[in-house]
């Protein structure tokens, strides 16, 4: 999936979120800010700037290298678990059992 966003990437961005809940390999924009769970060459490949060459390039070396689009869709895949309602759940009753165990 290419996702070239004027204003930098983010984890808070759905169309992020979906391609790698469905464990697709992602070229994007590299994030404004820190964005610890995006991780070039890990969960995606960073395209700096707007240059329609760099996207070019990317996007090729994706479409010939099938160790790094198996790469890709594993880092996918890991890094969407991390925010699934599954875990964030969990998150959410363990934070609310400590809080309740604080107050008793």
């Amino acid at each position: 999936m290419l996702l070239p966003f004027a204003n930098g990437a983010s984890v808070r961005r759905g169309t992020v979120q979906a391609a790698w809940a469905l464990g697709l390999p992602v070229i994007m924009t590299p994030p404004a800010a820190d964005e610890p769970a995006i991780v070039g060459g890990e969960n995606c490949l960073l395209v700096r700037g707007a240059e329609a060459g760099a996207w070019a390039a990317a996007f090729e070396r994706l479409l010939t290298d099938r160790e790094l689009e198996a790469l890709l869709r594993g880092g996918s895949l890991r890094t969407a678990a991390d925010f699934s309602w599954a875990r964030l759940a969990g998150e959410h009753l363990d934070l609310y059992d400590r809080l309740l165990a604080r107050s008793t």
